[in-house]
């Protein structure tokens, strides 16, 4: 049975999974580290990335409800022409953001991926009050996990 024992949304044994897999451990490595079987660790890791992406759903409707402005940047979608998107919803918000186009510009190419000039994500920017923006990534396959990134 999994632990107990939690750290937010997460037990400690689906954190440690998380962990393993995140550092390039099979399913079958975890178990033998572990001592379990490796279906238990594929129902861990399962339950762990479930749990991840309802918090996370939470964020973004926190982030969703309090924001004046959201930009939706398609997979695609030239990483200069976003950014003047991004500046015009401000604009248009009348909010002053924190940051300016080059940082916006890293931290698109960062989170988003980008070849050739183009975003290799779907993304959605939030627009705050106090100019700070939050990013979200879409990705594509479901049950992935989502970045969440907050500038301000």
């Amino acid at each position: 049975m999994e632990g107990s024992k939690k750290k937010g949304f997460l037990t400690i044994k689906q954190l440690e999974v998380l962990k393993l897999r995140a550092q390039g451990y099979t399913q079958n490595n975890i178990a033998d580290i572990m001592k379990t079987t490796r279906e238990n660790i594929a129902v861990i890791e399962r339950r762990a990335k479930s749990n991840l992406i309802r918090a996370i759903e939470t964020i973004v409707s926190y982030i969703e409800s309090v924001s004046l402005a959201k930009v939706e940047i398609k997979k695609g979608e030239n990483t200069y022409i976003a950014v003047k998107r991004i500046l015009r919803e401000a604009n248009n918000a009348k909010v002053k953001l924190k940051e300016h186009m080059p940082e916006i510009i890293d931290i698109l190419k960062r989170i988003g991926g980008e070849e050739d000039g183009k975003l290799n994500t779907n993304i959605i920017v939030y627009i705050q009050k106090d100019g700070s923006i939050n990013l979200i990534t879409i990705p594509d396959k479901k049950k992935r996990i989502p970045k969440v990134c907050t500038l301000s």
